[in-house]
């Protein structure tokens, strides 16, 4: 195993009210809040940081690329990654990374790679993520219908330009080069490793098996299955699972006793054999804070790691990190999703007691009966004990309880 201190580079510096002044730390945030000369000193403390990172042994020093914001102040990665160069030693240059699909032309990425890996002695790991919507749509104007395919001939192109070992020309849909020929070519040969920060599309998981490449998606994620063991996930590992929705055996029960002037009553109702994808039948729900909606109990198992805090749930997580956008790896439909819709519920139950009628003659009643019931007071389920959510009624109001208490005459 092998760590990376991965920096982000925030402005830590916004004002106290900023979250109920402002809707966001991206994309519009107002430029007054940014103070140069904090900035510069922000960016010095954080090489420090990375740079004494480098000294206590870590095997990787992390940035990465955003735009337009206060949340991480490097729009480019790879001018820190040129000051490492100079003032570390040991650990990986890991530039996690460039947004190749913004860049004309990417061979841009190729050069300045290419030249951070000799700079740092072969120590270059390089990053092709394919970017936020923030970054590449609203920051750089990308049209997200071809931002992918964009990216996919960038990779191809950068790949090219470093392994090819004549001049060439290439001639793809959205980069037309009469002539590549990459000066300086990187150290490490056929090519540095190759990164893919990132694992919020099952495209973005299918590039990175088809490419044998190493992914930023990790243990915050669910983690899907080759179930046919062809070496990567994708559509061919698709089957059923789970039972139906609709229960094998639903059934009801009760019993009366009655003894010394007491009577009990109890009528049980359940159901069992039946699966509930939680996804279909309770998104909101299940899909925690995504596009600002709320969290529910299921979202207290998060994984979430900020040992500063004092948080760490790693070891015992029962659902994905929190994100407010959304997430096609984490939520599709998968064996995560799927859970026992179970139940038996005591659907009504009342204890009662009859006076002696001896005494009541004495007082002119023929019959008096003090009593208490309950309606839905106790249900068994899985899915209220770990999500609170009623198997009856999973995205409604639960079903009600309530209480009684009384007296019966009969004169």
């Amino acid at each position: 195993m092998k760590f990376t201190w991965f920096h982000l580079m925030p402005y830590r510096y916004l004002p106290e009210d900023f979250k109920d002044k402002y809707r966001s730390v991206w994309v519009d945030i107002p430029r007054d809040l940014y103070d140069p000369k904090v900035g510069h000193r922000l960016y010095n403390d954080y090489l420090d940081q990375l740079e004494f990172a480098d000294q206590m042994g870590f095997d990787g020093l992390g940035v990465n690329e955003h735009h337009q914001n206060a949340y991480g102040l490097m729009p480019s990665p790879n001018l820190m990654g040129a000051a490492m160069a100079r003032r570390t030693r040991n650990a990986n240059l890991v530039i996690l990374g460039n947004s190749i699909a913004l860049y004309n032309p990417p061979v841009r990425v190729a050069e300045e790679f290419a030249m951070l890996d000799v700079m740092s002695g072969g120590r270059l790991v390089a990053g092709f993520p394919v970017g936020t919507s923030m970054d590449t749509n609203f920051c750089y104007g990308e049209v997200p219908a071809t931002l992918r395919e964009k990216y996919h001939e960038a990779h191809d192109l950068i790949i090219k330009s470093w392994t090819e070992p004549d001049v060439f020309a290439f001639n793809g849909k959205y980069t037309k080069l009469r002539y590549v020929n990459l000066w300086p070519k990187p150290l490490q040969q056929p090519h540095p490793p190759i990164w893919i920060p990132g694992g919020g599309s099952v495209e973005t998981w299918d590039f990175v098996a088809d490419h044998d490449y190493a992914t930023g998606g990790g243990p915050d994620s669910v983690v899907l299955g080759d179930l046919n063991g062809d070496g990567k996930v994708d559509q061919t590992d698709v089957t059923a699972i789970g039972k139906s929705s609709f229960p094998q055996l639903t059934y009801s029960f009760g019993a009366n006793i009655n003894y010394a002037g007491f009577d009990l009553g109890a009528f049980f109702q359940g159901a069992a054999g039946a699966a509930v994808n939680l996804l279909t039948a309770a998104p909101l729900q299940t899909q925690e804070l995504v596009n600002n909606g709320n969290a529910y109990a299921i979202a207290k198992g998060a994984w979430s790691y900020y040992p500063s805090q004092g948080i760490d749930t790693r070891a015992t997580a029962t659902y994905p990190r929190l994100t407010t956008i959304g997430n096609t790896n984490n939520y599709r439909n998968s064996s995560f999703w799927i859970k026992s819709g179970d139940f038996l519920r005591i659907r009504n139950i009342e204890l009662g007691y009859n006076l002696s009628t001896a005494l009541l003659h004495r007082v002119g009643l023929t019959k008096l009966r003090i009593y208490v019931n309950a309606v839905n007071p106790v249900t068994w389920s899985s899915l209220l004990k770990d999500y609170k959510m009623d198997p009856e009624t999973l995205t409604g109001y639960p079903a009600l309880k309530s209480y009684n208490t009384g007296i019966a005459l009969t004169f």
